[in-house]
């Protein structure tokens, strides 16, 4: 096992914070060649039948026995035909095949070989089949292959991240603000042991309490970042560069009802804001807002620039849709991956009238209440 010292890590970035980049102003921020506005201010148009933009959809049941049991699926992730689910609420990241059945989990409960105490987040490196979990008990970073063996680990006593991502053996980790005394960065990349740079310096006055599920995802080979509450998509690279920007207009979200949840629950009702998850395609963006006390998920088309919003699984969803589609968790190429929970697999057994989808009421027949969700992928129109 390769390990670090805490206080090591910790004079490390110490340095770094008194040094000429410690203290550096925050870098300068421009423009991508393709960089886009999506105009949130004005009317969304709402759709019913989000079938019409979908040419085909796979529902995948996720196979259920003793060992495979998911209590929520954190994160999903496709690759080469293999689904990778982390369940952090479930302590386990677990492996099936395309079909949906049950390979095995990645790594157990323990303090031995192959071993983890509690997953706090995980990175996929696709290109050499590994998984990476951070165990938040013992400040360390974990390293799997898609088999389930264990290749090695680093401890990073220094760091607690929320979330991290790893591309070309480098990782980007997004960092929990647990000391608001000393110079601080959103972001810490480091190859191996080493801190390679430093992103997105924090200030204080900026302090806020929420931040995304998941700040990362990769499009085209490019790193993509949303950062908390604000209203733009970063591309990380040799510079930074805003891909996406989100205009809410005047009825966007002050700051300084973010400080806080309190604030934020005692003052947000009226006001519009973007809530920071987002999965893109090759045709479209799919993301989540809260506008006027209204939660919209939206379509935004890459080809047309045009901007829709959907009904999801969510309350009363059954009595609105023809076509059940749930807010994704995955997204490649044309298509986009979502899960249905078995409750509301139940309702569709009840109201099967309702549904023009006949396909998911064939597979929903099989679930119970105890059940797997089942993956459902939406293959949207390439035109």
């Amino acid at each position: 096992m390769k390990k670090i010292h805490y206080l090591i890590i910790f004079l490390n970035i110490a340095i770094m914070a008194c040094s000429p980049m410690g203290k550096q102003k925050k870098e300068e921020i421009v423009h991508s060649q393709d960089f886009r506005e999506i105009d949130i201010n004005g009317e969304i148009r709402k759709i019913d039948n989000i079938g019409e933009y979908i040419d085909s959809t796979k529902y995948i049941p996720l196979e259920t026995n003793e060992k495979s049991l998911i209590v929520e699926i954190t994160r999903l992730e496709y690759v080469r035909d293999t689904f990778i689910i982390f369940d952090k609420p479930g302590n386990s990241i677990l492996i099936f095949d395309s079909k949906g059945k049950f390979l095995h989990k990645i790594g157990r409960v323990g303090k031995g070989p192959n071993e983890y105490s509690s997953i706090r987040c995980i990175a996929i490196e696709e290109n050499k089949r590994r998984i990476f979990l951070f165990d938040q008990q013992r400040f360390s970073l974990l390293e799997f292959d898609f088999s389930g063996n264990q290749v090695s680990a680093y401890e990073y006593d220094g760091l607690f991240p929320s979330a991290f991502y790893v591309q070309d053996s480098t990782f980007f980790f997004f960092q929990n603000k647990l000391n608001y005394d000393r110079n601080y960065f959103d972001i810490i990349c480091m190859k191996g042991m080493e801190i390679t740079k430093q992103l997105l310096p924090f200030d204080k006055k900026d302090q806020q309490w929420f931040s995304p599920k998941y700040p990362f995802y990769s499009f085209e080979n490019k790193l993509m970042y949303v950062s908390n509450w604000e209203t733009k998509i970063l591309e990380l690279g040799d510079s930074l560069r805003i891909k996406y920007s989100f205009n809410l207009g005047e009825d966007r979200l002050p700051l300084e009802h973010t400080k806080d949840r309190e604030s934020f629950l005692r003052n947000k009702k009226g006001y519009s804001y973007f809530l920071g998850d987002i999965f893109e395609n090759d045709n479209y963006l799919c993301f989540s807002i809260n506008k006027k006390s209204k939660f919209l998920t939206c379509l935004y088309s890459k080809k047309d620039s045009g901007l829709f919003s959907i009904e999801t699984t969510g309350k009363d969803w059954i009595n609105r849709i023809p076509v059940i589609f749930a807010f994704p968790k995955f997204s490649k190429e044309n298509y986009f991956i979502s899960s249905i929970e078995p409750q509301n697999c139940l309702i569709l057994k009840e109201m099967s009238d309702r549904i023009k989808d006949k396909s998911i009421l064939n597979v929903a027949e099989e679930v119970n209440i105890n059940s797997n969700p089942i993956l459902a992928i939406y293959y949207f129109n390439k035109n």
